[in-house]
């Protein structure tokens, strides 16, 4: 299986004094694809999570997209990868609490 495409988006959140966060979309030609959120950096007490949110396939190549969303979790905050044979778009957010900051990355492979 070859690697036809590795894309990334990067974020950043300050939480101010109530919280705040950030979403981030990365958008492709519909392909088998691997997504993952990682959590690259924290600061401040509390909880910092980064995960994704959404992500959308298509039955067939030309056909429309189909959505998947995910809530926020109390015990895993959002998922921190998926994947499909026809992988189209992928949304991550990353939520900080009052007087936090973070960063997190999406990055999205694509394989033939």
């Amino acid at each position: 299986m070859a690697v036809n495409g590795i894309w990334y988006s990067w974020m950043w959140a300050d939480g101010g004094d109530d919280g705040g966060s950030v979403s981030c979309q990365i958008n492709v030609a519909p392909a088998f694809g691997v997504a993952l959120v990682s959590l690259s950096t924290a600061d401040g007490e509390g909880l910092i999570g980064a995960g994704v949110t959404e992500f959308r396939f298509r039955n067939t190549p030309g056909g429309a997209d189909n959505v998947v969303g995910f809530g926020w979790s109390p015990d895993f905050i959002y998922p921190p990868a998926v994947f499909h044979d026809l992988l189209s778009s992928v949304t991550a957010t990353l939520v900080v609490g009052g007087d936090q900051q973070g960063t997190a990355t999406l990055m999205l492979w694509q394989f033939s």
